[in-house]
């Protein structure tokens, strides 16, 4: 490496990042790439252009926890279901404090609405409060794993080493 790099790595670029990139570095492009170009509009990366989108599947509603240490109230956020759950929120649309008696749900209907209408997931804890507050006409769902009845064949070895 030549002391003038400074420790520079260059990588491959495909068609179009290169286009961007020399879009944004030159004045004048050549001719041939030129036409390649959007018409209109700001120039924007290939790969940043796609993960701003929304992608509807990947948009869930669920509960984020705030609170004391064991005074817990949750907050209902609509967020990428690929982030931390204690991350940054799209949007806050209600809030559940279960230690109040009754317990005390306020959700925004319109919103909550809105996002499972552009096909947000919600969660099955969240789910259950929606068909508690009859947001949406649906059973509810299984909200934790160790609820389930225990698997028959897993009783039975215990059966046998007792009477052995």
């Amino acid at each position: 490496m030549s002391n003038g790099s400074r420790g520079a790595r260059i990588f491959p670029l495909d068609a179009a990042q290169f286009i961007w990139h020399s879009a944004r570095t030159t004045k004048s492009l050549p001719v041939c790439c030129r036409e390649m170009l959007p018409a209109a509009g700001p120039l924007i990366p290939p790969h940043r252009n796609e993960s701003t989108n929304h992608n509807s599947s990947m948009i869930v509603i669920r509960l984020t926890r705030v609170g004391k240490t064991k005074q817990p109230s949750y907050r209902v956020v609509v967020q990428d279901k690929r982030k931390d759950p204690w991350g940054k929120a799209i949007e806050i649309v209600g809030r559940y404090n279960p230690r109040t008696k009754p317990k005390t749900i306020t959700l925004m209907e319109d919103r909550i609405k809105f996002w499972l209408s552009k096909g947000a997931e919600a969660s099955p804890t969240v789910h259950n409060l929606l068909v508690d507050a009859k947001l949406i006409k649906a059973e509810k769902k299984q909200a934790t794993s160790h609820d389930k009845p225990k698997k028959e064949g897993a009783e039975k070895p215990a059966e046998e080493k007792k009477a052995a």
